[in-house]
């Protein structure tokens, strides 16, 4: 699975059309680098996603739990979270 997702980065790399996903735009704990070096809560869900360990209801939902223990500790970046409850998906 993860060398279909290298395949595709390649892609998009190659094409003339190009999309972000928002991450860069989150705090790290989500979109980034956590401060121990493990990837952020938005990576781990989309890759757990497509590695059909868990689906995406699940990883929408880890998502959100990582926003909350933000917003919990106190972290300034944690304010403006977008919410997935509007989206539902009924695929693994």
């Amino acid at each position: 699975m993860r060398r279909e997702l290298a395949d595709a980065a390649q892609a998009a790399l190659q094409s003339d059309s190009f999309r972000l996903d928002a991450s860069e735009a989150m705090p790290s704990d989500i979109g980034g680098t956590t401060s121990d070096g493990r990837p952020g809560a938005f990576y781990r869900a989309m890759a757990d996603w497509v590695d059909r360990k868990r689906t995406i209801d699940q990883g929408f939902a880890d998502i959100d739990a990582e926003w909350a223990a933000l917003r919990k500790r106190g972290d300034p970046n944690s304010a403006e979270q977008p919410t997935t409850d509007s989206v539902t998906s009924n695929n693994p």
